[in-house]
């Protein structure tokens, strides 16, 4: 710190302290705005670990980041009223302190020390979340597809696609019509045996997930849609006694060119919401599916998740990652239903009609869910968690107040927008980051209203009033890559009034078990929380009931067990209640717990050492084998551990796959060496 001799007074000591702190944490981050106060020139905001600051800023003392101030530490000496706090421990609560200040005193800064601004916000636990990079759009040869391969089954098509870089899941959709054999050759026998294997390489295959859905309509009618779902394995169709085969060729009849009629394909897929059936549209133009980008339809709206903003070669055979589509071809058609109203997100499809899955261009739609299960990739699906990428590792996380992309909410004050952008094998300093903003129903397009270049951007939208609602999505130039995000759909409410103010709820494993903790900021009539627990996201039970607070103005901290998890995902959330009865629920949190052992694989990709740790329930030894891309056994080593480390500098760069034996289970993971 720099103390400065004292010179007759220049400025004064700011009146008020600001108002309105929204903090928002990720696991390793926390993102804060306030409201200025009205005779301040700049801001000291000061974090503590423990609710209370033992001394206070000192007047004519010029206070600058890592200082000390009691038993706090200054983060910032700023004019700005946003910030962002990283490198944080996770599930870890900071406390903060804000002072008004006027900074520019020749005998040095003069700060308010009564009643600063103040709050508290706890890190994220780790896991929360992943990034998984595949297709939903391809075909085998039960339709028009592996043209260079006939025979080639969906099964053959997904053990293709799992040796291709950074490639986790492959959706096949087959054409729903029949024309001629390959052209495109759908018959409603085969579609169900597609659906068989996709379910039974999803058994055998943990670390790789087979999708299997249908490619619905003629493009001289109206355009093609991609359609799936979680348990819906329903063939949608016209025709009858196609290919020498008498009977429907299909299993639910949609009228053909028929997308927004009353039995239209979007209606039917609306009906299946249970199983959470999803529309993607393919290689759109602007009067496909019944002419839905220049008239909102509703029904539309609530089947569509989302548009392809590139697709193809669709006939490419190149292997070599060497033959991208066209950057961004049809992000107009995205931008313009965002600006009709609707709610869609972006994805990027290969469209392969060869034998080149995943191997064609490194371009990928990236789903962010929290495991790679069937139920959870839809899922994130249905809710628009994902975003288009030309770089196959590029990961984004994309927040506002902590809801991700694709979340549509309502929240007091300005919106806090957080982005970060990581990649293990390309640069992310020099990136360009475009924060889009649009108003649904306007008509007009989302245009950038923030840009800087960087992996990390906090940006407090305070254009946005009172009582209005906006969507903010994400673009990223990085090198010769681009990114486009799904959006977010944010409406401000300064005078929502919440019951509870739940500030913090994380669930975490605890020698088998999973502890659930969560804090409040303010409590008013609340009367209790009732701790829910679901096996598939969809069915909830009552494991525990906590008495809430009714009335508070300070934290307070809940905690509760769940003692009996079920093997698989656990999905936990808070039904908080009042004391009218009236309920509110909390976001989700996710824990998995596996059998056997758990296994963490790091760095992948690897270019020196490879670290293996394993969570182990039992004593067996395990084996670690080392396959090359082609089912060749590189290597092989035997532990009883907890750990292992691999020297991998001397293999050849590219794909493997690992194979931990452990008793009777098996594991297989994929790896990148570089």
């Amino acid at each position: 710190m720099n103390v400065q001799a004292q010179i007759p007074g220049s400025c004064l000591v700011p009146a008020t302290q600001p108002n309105h702190l929204v903090l928002h944490a990720t696991t390793n981050s926390i993102a804060g705005s306030f409201t200025p106060s009205g005779d301040a020139d700049s801001y000291l905001v000061i974090s503590c670990p423990t609710p209370e600051l033992t001394a206070m800023p000192v007047t004519n003392v010029n206070y600058t980041t890592g200082d000390i101030v009691g038993n706090g530490t200054v983060l910032y000496n700023m004019p700005t009223t946003s910030f962002v706090i990283p490198n944080l421990d996770p599930a870890t609560t900071y406390y903060l302190f804000i002072f008004s200040a006027n900074k520019n005193c020749s005998e040095g800064e003069k700060y308010l020390t009564t009643l600063p601004l103040t709050g508290n916000s706890t890190t994220k636990l780790t896991g929360i979340n992943n990034v998984y990079f595949g297709n939903l759009h391809s075909h085998s040869d039960y339709s028009d597809g592996n043209k260079d391969n006939p025979g080639y089954t969906p099964a053959d098509d997904y053990l293709y696609a799992m040796s291709a870089q950074c490639m986790d899941f492959l959706g096949i959709a087959e054409h729903n019509h029949y024309s001629s054999n390959n052209n495109p050759g759908t018959l409603i026998s085969k579609y169900h045996l597609g659906s068989q294997q996709a379910n039974a390489f999803n058994a055998s295959h943990s670390n790789f997930l087979a999708l299997y859905g249908m490619e619905w309509g003629v493009i001289s009618g109206g355009g093609h849609v991609v359609v799936y779902g979680d348990g819906m394995d329903q063939l949608f169709g016209w025709e009858s006694n196609v290919g020498g085969v008498p009977g429907n060729n299909y299993d639910v009849y949609v009228a053909k060119n028929d997308y927004t009629g009353a039995n239209g394909l979007f209606k039917t897929i609306n009906d299946r919401i249970s199983m959470n059936t999803f529309a993607t549209l393919a290689h759109p133009n602007f009067t496909d599916f019944g002419n839905i980008s220049n008239a909102y339809n509703a029904v539309a709206d609530d089947a569509i998740v989302g548009t392809a903003v590139a697709s193809g070669p669709a006939f490419s055979t190149n292997t070599t990652y060497s033959n991208p589509p066209s950057s961004m071809y049809y992000l107009p058609y995205y931008q313009k239903l965002l600006a009709m109203g609707y709610h869609v997100g972006p994805t990027i499809d290969h469209d392969n009609h060869y034998t080149t899955f995943g191997k064609t261009s490194y371009t990928r739609t990236a789903i962010v869910a929290p495991a790679l299960t069937k139920t959870e990739i839809v899922k994130a699906m249905r809710n628009m968690h994902f975003y288009a990428t030309e770089d196959c590792d590029s990961k984004i996380d994309f927040s506002i107040n902590n809801q991700i992309m694709g979340s549509q909410f309502m929240d007091r004050y300005a919106p806090v927008i957080n982005v970060k952008l990581s990649d293990a094998t390309t640069p992310t300093n020099n990136a360009v980051i475009n924060i889009m903003y649009g108003e649904p129903g306007s008509g007009i397009n989302a245009t950038s209203i923030y840009s800087t270049a960087g992996n990390m951007v906090t940006y407090t939208d305070i254009q946005l009033h009172d009582g209005a609602t906006g969507y903010y999505y994400i673009d990223i130039s990085n090198g010769s890559s681009r990114i486009i995000t799904a959006p977010i759909w944010y409406s401000r409410n300064d005078a929502l009034v919440l019951s509870v103010n739940l500030i913090a709820f994380d669930a975490q494993k605890i020698n088998g078990n999973v502890k659930l903790t969560w804090s409040t900021a303010q409590e008013i009539n609340s009367h209790s929380f009732e701790v829910q627990r679901s096996a598939d996201g969809r069915n909830w039970i009552s494991i525990a009931n906590v008495n809430a607070a009714g009335n508070s103005n300070m934290p307070i901290y809940y905690n509760s067990m769940d003692y009996a998890p079920v093997m698989g995902v656990n999905y936990y959330r808070l039904k908080q209640i009042d004391q009218s009865g009236n309920a509110l629920y909390s976001n989700i949190k996710t824990i998995i717990f596996t059998p056997g052992y758990e296994v963490l694989i790091t760095p992948n990709p690897a270019h020196e050492k490879l670290n293996i740790y394993f969570t182990k329930t039992n004593n067996l030894t395990t084996k670690v084998q080392l396959y090359s891309v082609n089912g060749q056994l590189v290597k092989q080593w035997a532990t009883n551990e907890p750990s292992l480390q691999i020297n991998v500098s001397t293999l050849p760069r590219g794909m493997y796959f690992i194979k931990l034996i452990n008793g009777d289970d098996v594991k297989i993971e994929k790896l990148l060496v570089q």
